[in-house]
C-alpha cells in the first residue's frame, strides 16, 4: 500500500540482529558512542533509525567506518545476509520491491 517494500525488507533484518550498536562500558569511548549513534536518529523513531543506520553502512562497508562510528560490523553483515534472503522469498512470492524514496 505505502509502496516501501525496499525499506521494509532492510527494517525486517534489522531487527533480526543482536548488538548493531556498540556500546563501550562508561568514560570518554561512552559518550563518543553516543554522539555518533544520534546520528543516525530520526523524530519517527528506531525503526528508521536501524534502516538510516543500514543505509549509511551500505555506503562504507569497512571496518574503519564501522569502528568510527561504533557499529558492529559482523552484525551488519549479518543483517545484510538476512536482507537478501528476506528479498529472495520476497521474489518467490511475487511480492515486488518498491522503494519510496
Amino acid at each position: 500500500e505505502m509502496q516501501c517494500s525496499d525499506e521494509i525488507s532492510t527494517i525486517l533484518a534489522m531487527l533480526q540482529v543482536d548488538n548493531i550498536l556498540v556500546r563501550p562500558g562508561n568514560g570518554q569511548a561512552a559518550m563518543k558512542a553516543r554522539v555518533m549513534h544520534r546520528k543516525f536518529e530520526v523524530a519517527e523513531g528506531d525503526l528508521l533509525k536501524l534502516l538510516n543506520i543500514y543505509m549509511a553502512y551500505e555506503k562504507n562497508r569497512h571496518s574503519a567506518w564501522c569502528q568510527k562510528h561504533f557499529l558492529n560490523m559482523k552484525a551488519l553483515k549479518r543483517a545484510t545476509e538476512i536482507r537478501t534472503q528476506i528479498r529472495r522469498l520476497m521474489k518467490t512470492l511475487n511480492i515486488p520491491l518498491y522503494s519510496c524514496n
